[in-house]
């Protein structure tokens, strides 16, 4: 059975957010240090706190999340929306299927999840007050 949502990353934010304006497609919000989680090689939900969050200002919401877990495989897995049925909470841009979760045969795991969401001053004030930070 699939689980119809899941959140892989986000699940409390204690970094800072910082807001710019610097150009019409660099970042408009940035958080790091929040906890998040990763899978392992059997798709096993472990917790990390290696992670950034980056929203441009063309929309885009690119979240890494980075840890170390099990893997007895002696082999490279990949885990993916089409293989686990899972979603990646991108904190600005909501649950995405655009994730990929690697996990190297040394047990590096590293996730990343992209999103898309306005970056309308609107959208920044709501969503830094929907809990991030």
């Amino acid at each position: 059975m699939k689980i119809p949502a899941f959140v892989l990353a986000a699940l409390l934010a204690v970094g800072v957010i910082a807001t710019t304006t610097a150009s019409a497609t660099g970042p408009v919000a940035e958080l790091d240090g929040f906890e998040c989680s990763i899978l392992d090689a059997d798709g096993n939900v472990v917790a990390a706190s290696s992670s950034h969050v980056t929203w441009f200002a063309s929309g885009k919401v690119y979240v890494r999340c980075e840890g170390t877990v099990t893997n007895d495989t002696g082999r490279r897995i990949t885990h993916n929306f089409a293989n686990t049925g899972l979603l990646c909470e991108t904190i600005f841009a909501g649950a995405t299927e655009n994730w990929t979760n690697t996990v190297g045969y040394n047990g590096s795991s590293q996730l990343t999840c992209i999103g898309h969401a306005d970056p309308s001053a609107a959208s920044l004030a709501a969503a830094s007050s929907a809990g991030v930070g």
